[in-house]
């Protein structure tokens, strides 16, 4: 099996999760094959760090709720092997890695890796896909520059994220609200809600002193600490 049509069908199970492709042919067979596909380039293609996906998809795994996957090469792995203990530290089980292995360094000539000598431990934290050396004549770069890469990743993780907010802020503004409520009725209302704050000023970081009032029509923001 080619490397590009193991991706594909790996797509049909990602489905809308989040994807790190590792640097080299790997990100550019995922970002046309994205576009073959009529799907979003919102997947992280790690260019220009080989072996820093893992750790990238590890970070991105323990921050979101999402499923995490990470597409790397066997000799990208390799790499950065070490990142392996901490995942087996942190198991995240959000994170799902798959190796595409064909032996060798696919993008600077097909020298031949070492994958085999450590592959039983690679088993323990990872897919291992095994696929043919080499790619096709004309596979083109991701069309999109790093910045744009980065901000698509990014909106894609805030706009899922932002669905879980939307599902309990609701929940959170009536659980303040009954609080507060209840609150007052067991205290009674402070006889100052309603009237106007007392006059406050403190000296800023240059000595000058800044009042409340001359502040007004501006936004303020107030840090309140308490303690017991």
């Amino acid at each position: 099996m080619t490397r590009e049509k193991a991706i594909n069908e790996l797509l049909d199970e990602i489905g809308d999760d989040l994807v790190i492709s590792s640097t080299g042919r790997i990100s550019r067979e995922l970002f046309e094959l994205r576009l073959k596909r009529n799907e979003s380039t919102d997947d992280f293609y790690m260019m220009g760090s080989m072996g820093c996906a893992l750790g990238i998809g590890l970070g991105v795994a323990l921050n979101t709720n999402k499923q995490v996957w990470v597409l790397s090469g066997d000799g990208a792995l390799l790499m950065k092997l070490g990142s392996l203990a901490t995942v087996a530290k942190l198991n995240p089980k959000n994170l799902h890695i798959v190796i595409l292995n064909n032996n060798g360094h696919d993008s600077t000539g097909g020298q031949k890796t070492a994958f085999e000598e450590v592959r039983d431990f690679v088993e323990k934290f990872c897919l291992i896909i095994d696929v043919e050396e080499g790619t096709r004549l004309n596979l083109g770069r991701p069309t999109i520059t790093p910045e744009q890469i980065k901000d698509n990743f990014m909106k894609k993780i805030l706009s899922q994220e932002d669905n879980m907010i939307r599902k309990f802020s609701w929940l959170f503004i009536a659980f303040f609200l009954i609080t507060a409520l209840l609150s007052c009725q067991r205290s009674g209302l402070s006889p100052n809600v309603g009237k106007p704050a007392s006059p406050i000023s403190l000296k800023n970081f240059d000595g000058n002193t800044v009042t409340l009032e001359s502040l007004k029509g501006k936004v303020v923001i107030i840090n309140f600490w308490g303690g017991t």
